[in-house]
């Protein structure tokens, strides 16, 4: 089968009378035929905006509030082999690029089952530190995937950080800050790799994308 983002647009009564654009997911097999969908504006309580950001959200510029950029089925894990039903191969991780943050669909219940993010503790600097370390600003990310079996790191997920304008509120960003890459251990929700510009003996800004961009594990 096939899994596809569309958008569509939506009258919700918390946004007022203005069509906003719901993120749905499609799985379609290979007659044509829509086998499953999920809407993410029925899930919006699950998302883990408090009470002021919700505010913000529902009285967004953008219809677009939560701007799905991206997702994947997470396939075999060692997660899952273990256990952990929250990593189940048929599950779906996406990412939220305006809203800051990424997070597990429940293939079965079509629940929230992980998430990092909309919040975190302040960016310390893109400066590589200590590793592993509690997860800091991530803004505007792209591309989060559950590493493949077989590769270094399998099972982690690892995503583009842009850096890049969002939230609600917008995140304060360094000046000349840049990107980053992040693997991520779900389970400790700790970063246990990454790579910035000074690792190549740049300044933060010679490696950043503020929008788009991808990393993938070789």
């Amino acid at each position: 089968d096939t899994l596809i983002i569309s958008y569509a647009p939506r009258t919700v009564p918390a946004f007022g009378s203005r069509k906003i654009i719901d993120d749905i997911i499609y799985e379609v097999n290979p007659g044509g035929k829509v086998v499953w969908q999920w809407s993410a504006t029925d899930h919006l309580d699950e998302f883990g905006f408090t009470p002021a950001e919700l505010e913000l959200v529902e009285h967004s510029p953008t219809p677009d509030y939560l701007h799905m950029n991206d997702m994947h089925g997470i396939g075999p894990n060692h997660w899952a082999e273990a256990g952990d039903t929250r990593f189940a191969p048929d599950n779906i991780i996406f990412s939220s690029r305006n809203a800051n943050f990424t997070a597990i669909i429940d293939r079965k219940t079509g629940h929230i089952v992980w998430r990092i993010g909309p919040d975190y503790p302040p960016l310390q600097g893109t400066q590589p530190g200590i590793l592993p370390r509690p997860i800091d600003q991530i803004s505007g990310q792209h591309d989060p995937h559950v590493i493949p079996e077989g590769l270094p790191g399998a099972g982690d997920i690892l995503l583009f950080d842009n850096q890049g304008e969002a939230g609600y509120p917008n995140v304060q960003r360094a000046l000349l800050g840049g990107s980053r890459i992040l693997e991520i251990n779900p389970a400790t929700k700790e970063i246990v790799w990454e790579y910035v510009a000074s690792m190549s003996g740049k300044r933060d800004f010679a490696f950043f994308s503020p929008f788009i961009s991808s990393a993938q594990r070789l």
